[in-house]
């Protein structure tokens, strides 16, 4: 498979996948970080899960724009999507279940941000190089 130099032939969709990366790790480490300084866990098993998730569809998507392989971006961005579209749909559901709570309406405010990421996830899996179905298009 050759190489697709994404950065040299679609450079805006190369700066939105590596800050769609960036985020996904920025997010997986913040949730660690709070999953860590907080000793009471719920359900620690699906922090740990949600914790995995992130960082894995974050270095998926770092590999294939490292390795320049446009099948590991293209997956890593379904990935994300699939992840980030259920996190904020289970968020809008949520928010929407008790609005007429007090501390529901103060973190209300988190929900458009999810709706968002998942936006810019599809967008970018919308933005394919030449031919997707080769990975050519970069030579």
């Amino acid at each position: 498979m050759p190489a697709i130099h994404l950065n040299k032939t679609h450079p805006g969709l190369f700066k939105a996948v590596l800050g769609l990366t960036l985020t996904h790790i920025a997010i997986g480490g913040l949730m660690l970080y709070g999953f860590l300084t907080n000793p009471v866990h719920k359900n620690p098993v699906l922090g740990i899960t949600f914790i995995t998730a992130f960082f894995v569809v974050g270095g998926i998507q770092l590999y294939g724009l490292l390795a320049r392989r446009y099948t590991w971006i293209r997956s890593g961005l379904i990935l994300g999507l699939g992840l980030i579209g259920f996190l904020s749909l289970a968020f809008a559901l949520s928010i929407a279940a008790k609005i007429s709570d007090l501390e529901v309406r103060r973190i209300a405010w988190l929900m458009p941000p999810w709706g968002m990421l998942a936006w810019m996830h599809y967008l970018c899996t919308i933005e394919p190089p030449r031919n997707p179905s080769s990975e050519n298009a970069g030579e």
